[in-house]
């Protein structure tokens, strides 16, 4: 037994002399890596600015596990603790930089297209929108707390869809039915937007809805049916001169299938023609929700998200929601999804957000000087009523009638629907004061002048028995015009055929709303034929009239009829009698 104590007390001691030794050697091995580890990340290729813009998107890469890539293709996704990586946060501006504070706050882009102005859209109009979204972003940068949503870089504007169809209800946002004008009107947008530093963006610009959009009702459902030719011709140019010569950042995939295939994973649309024949470098994201409403919309739940998520990317839609997040990983390791493909994606997303300064020092960023002090300052407002000026379009000025002499009117009658209202969109900032075209006149008018007001009619969806008395109100206030008792019958006729009529005149000439009619044309120039409604909708599909936000139609009188009028009486307003004003129910959109 004493042999054997001492035996255990001998192994003790070796034991813990052998501690001594390797404890002290272990400590500085510790250290050493760590401060290899702590080395390295400090000089990590992918924050060296001396590097090429894709050998650091590249070395960040390598570094992302999975469930990381993942996280970093949801726009709204989970901040990638490891690297302080947070989501996008991406924003609007498409006429004013939407916030929760006051901006800004331009025309509408159909208006902006009646300027015919593309430097004024680039150098003026979309660099103030860049000014202030900079600015916004740079506020916090500077103060973590300061007030206000903190907002990102990446920016979904400009909508550049084709106004072919007049009850979209969203014409406000686009710039008309040409897509030449248009494709000009995008290009300048853009380059105002994404500025022109050889080495950093301003913010990065997002063309939307890529392509054939513009119809609300079903749209996550819809299907257009177009020829390549009319694509190429018609439906596509404006987007091509946007990104070949624009350079715009990325495109947003519409919901809408064409041709039968959902644009989220029409590789044609998104890979081969886009990223390969127009040599696009930036990305592609769906539209909000835009895997959502495609398996429970084009597939009526009978694909899976993770199926969905594996053929979007695969097409070629980079960036999404959550669904992104939450099924790239499965669709990796079930084989559905391959690993370079999503690297490509992720690619596409990191190259832009290194350019717009992100993984940079902040002061090395030229744009982060721009102050918040910009935001909604005189200087861009005096721009935003150049603009407006600069939109109104005086198509005829009959016998020098204009401009008038206020001083000699003694009755303004202003009548029409939108008259005491103001319409805006959903891309702007808060509006602390807003100016209706009636309270517009009233404010300009000379002292003593009797201004009164009728709506005229009703837009917008609304219905019932209300128009015949906007109506009559309308035509009580019109004894200038001379065509009381005659437009009142006029109303009476058309309403008893079931029409809500919408009361306009132009250069003289009344008339209604009238129903769409559908004709046979050809959509590609030779091609096969269509049915296609007067309103540009296919055969087929639900007609969008009574989607909420859409307005009947206008017509002139008949060539061959002339305005009611009374006998003795001129149909031209003058200012002895008064003015009679009327805004168009089709500004509405």
């Amino acid at each position: 037994m004493p042999a054997a104590r001492h035996r255990q007390n001998h192994l003790t001691q070796n034991k813990m002399k052998l501690t001594k030794l390797i404890f002290p050697f272990a400590l500085l091995l510790s250290l050493a890596t760590a401060g290899t580890a702590a080395e390295s990340e400090a000089t990590a290729l992918y924050q060296d600015l001396g590097q090429p813009v894709d050998k650091r998107v590249a070395d960040l890469i390598s570094r992302l596990t999975l469930e990381e890539k993942a996280m970093l293709l949801n726009h709204k996704g989970t901040t990638v603790e490891r690297f302080k990586i947070r989501a996008d946060q991406w924003n609007q501006c498409l006429n004013g930089v939407k916030w929760d504070l006051p901006t800004t706050f331009f025309p509408t882009c159909i208006a902006m297209a009646a300027t015919w102005d593309t430097g004024l859209v680039r150098d003026e109009i979309a660099t103030v929108l860049s000014d202030e979204a900079r600015a916004i972003y740079n506020g916090w940068h500077l103060d973590p707390k300061a007030r206000g949503e903190h907002k990102g870089l990446i920016y979904r504007a400009p909508v550049i869809n084709i106004e072919r169809n007049p009850y979209w209800g969203r014409n406000h946002e686009a710039w008309g039915e040409d897509p030449f004008l248009t494709g000009r009107m995008a290009v300048a947008y853009v380059q105002g937007l994404q500025g022109n530093d050889p080495r950093y963006l301003k913010i990065a610009a997002t063309l939307k809805h890529y392509a054939v959009n513009n119809v609300e009702v079903d749209r996550q459902k819809l299907n257009a049916n177009v020829s390549e030719r009319m694509l190429r011709e018609y439906w596509l140019p404006h987007f091509r001169d946007a990104v070949v010569e624009g350079k715009a950042c990325s495109l947003m995939a519409s919901y809408n299938a064409i041709n039968g295939t959902p644009n989220n994973i029409n590789r044609w649309l998104l890979t081969d023609l886009l990223k390969n024949e127009w040599k696009h470098e930036g990305f592609v994201v769906s539209d909000l929700g835009g895997v959502r409403s495609m398996v429970e919309g084009h597939h009526k739940k009978q694909m899976t998200y993770v199926d969905a998520v594996a053929q979007s990317v695969m097409a070629g839609c980079d960036f999404s929601d959550k669904e992104y997040q939450e099924n790239i990983p499965a669709a990796v390791r079930e084989g559905k999804l391959t690993e370079a493909r999503l690297d490509d994606a992720l690619t596409r997303v990191l190259r832009v957000r290194m350019r717009l300064g992100e993984f940079d020092p902040f002061d090395a960023v030229p744009f982060s000087k721009i102050s918040p002090a910009v935001v909604n300052s005189a200087a861009h407002r005096a721009v935003a009523l150049k603009t407006a000026r600069e939109s109104i379009v005086l198509l005829q000025n009959r016998d020098h009638f204009l401009p008038l002499d206020k001083a000699q009117l003694k009755r303004i009658a202003v009548i029409g629907p939108l008259a005491d209202r103001v319409i805006t969109n959903n891309y702007f900032g808060a509006l602390p004061e807003t100016v209706s075209a009636l309270q517009g006149i009233k404010n300009r008018a000379a002292p003593g002048t009797e201004v009164r007001f009728a709506a005229g009619g009703l837009i917008g969806g609304e219905t019932g028995g209300e128009w015949k008395k906007e109506a009559a109100e309308a035509a009580a206030l019109d004894p200038a015009l001379g065509c009381g008792d005659r437009l009142r019958r006029h109303i009476r006729r058309r309403g008893a055929r079931g029409a809500r009529p919408q009361i306009t005149r132009t250069n003289g000439h009344a008339g209604g709303a009238r129903q769409s009619r559908v004709r046979r044309q050809s959509t590609d120039c030779g091609g096969a034929d269509e049915r296609r409604a007067a309103d540009g909708s296919v055969a087929g599909e639900k007609h969008p009239r009574d989607a909420p936000g859409m307005v009947a139609g206008r017509r002139r009188w008949p060539r061959n009829r002339r305005c009611p009028v009374r006998r003795g009486e001129s149909s031209r307003p003058s200012a002895a009698h008064g003015l009679c004003i009327r805004s168009a129910s089709a500004a509405a959109g």
